[in-house]
C-alpha cells in the first residue's frame, strides 16, 4: 500500500504500511485552527511524536500540509537509520 493522506472536514487520515501491517492514523484540528490532535485527542508534536514542539495549523488544509511535511521527515530519518544499520 502506498502512503495515502485523505482530508475530510477537520480531519486528516493517514494510511500506510507499518512493520506489522497496514496502519491508519487520524489527526484533527478545530475548523478555525489550533493545535493538531491525534485520534485519541492528544496534541501532536514535531515528527508526529508525543514530545517536542506542538504542531499548530490555521485550518484543515494547512494541517494536511503540516502532516505531510512531518511524515516526510519521519520517513527520511527512518531511511537514514536503516542505511547506517546496514553498514
Amino acid at each position: 500500500m502506498r502512503t495515502r493522506f485523505t482530508l475530510g472536514g477537520c480531519a486528516v487520515r493517514l494510511d500506510y504500511d507499518g512493520y506489522s501491517g497496514p496502519v491508519t492514523e487520524t489527526f484533527h484540528v478545530p475548523w478555525r485552527g489550533g493545535y493538531i490532535r491525534d485520534g485519541n485527542g492528544r496534541q501532536v508534536c514535531a515528527r508526529l511524536d508525543s514530545r517536542g514542539p506542538t504542531l499548530e495549523a490555521r485550518d484543515p488544509a494547512h494541517m494536511l500540509a503540516i502532516v505531510r511535511r512531518e511524515w516526510k521527515l519521519v520517513n527520511a530519518a527512518d531511511k537514514r537509520r536503516e542505511k547506517r544499520e546496514a553498514r
